[in-house]
């Protein structure tokens, strides 16, 4: 069963809570496709706070996958499926669901911005540019402007660059 596939992350951190969390809600909505996105969505955050990509990448999809069998236009899951393939650099699938998701909700900022990471990675700096601006007008935020700070900084405008993360950090 998915849930008993988890990984365990420790029960005291705010991380072991939020999964454990999710994963009830999971239980008690299993039909909910909602629900497995949020709980692929805790399982995500594991990932970026410890250095086991693999194996927080790998349980996300599962979790991602099945709620796109329950609902399979969930504009959540996909950003998910979006945010699992540019974690293992496959930025050509990352940007695919990405946009899958925009095509049924264009204010989808997850996939805004997923989208111009894929850029950042490839070089298309256009590309980030546009999904950056994107979502800052969406969402005006630490997530949106510091992207759009760091994508400033490797264009070579550190003053706006600097301007814009101390924007994001207020």
């Amino acid at each position: 069963h998915l849930l008993e596939a988890l990984p365990k992350a420790a029960a005291d951190t705010l991380h072991g809570r939020t999964i454990a969390a999710a994963a009830e809600n999971a239980r008690k909505l299993p039909y909910a496709a909602e629900s497995w996105v949020n709980l692929g969505d805790a399982i995500a955050q594991g990932q970026r706070e410890s250095a086991d990509s693999s194996c927080y990448h790998s349980h996300a999809e599962i979790l991602y996958q099945h709620a796109l069998k329950l609902q399979p236009l969930h504009t959540g899951a996909m950003a998910g499926m979006a945010w699992v393939y540019g974690g293992r650099h496959q930025f050509d699938l990352s940007r695919l669901w990405a946009e899958k998701a925009l095509s049924l909700d264009p204010g989808n900022t997850a996939s805004h911005g997923i989208i111009g990471d894929a850029g950042v990675e490839l070089g298309d700096y256009n590309m980030a540019f546009e999904h950056y601006q994107k979502m800052m007008d969406l969402r005006p935020d630490l997530s949106s402007w510091s992207r759009g700070a760091h994508l400033l900084w490797l264009t070579g405008n550190q003053t706006r660059a600097v301007m814009l993360m101390e924007q994001a950090i207020k």
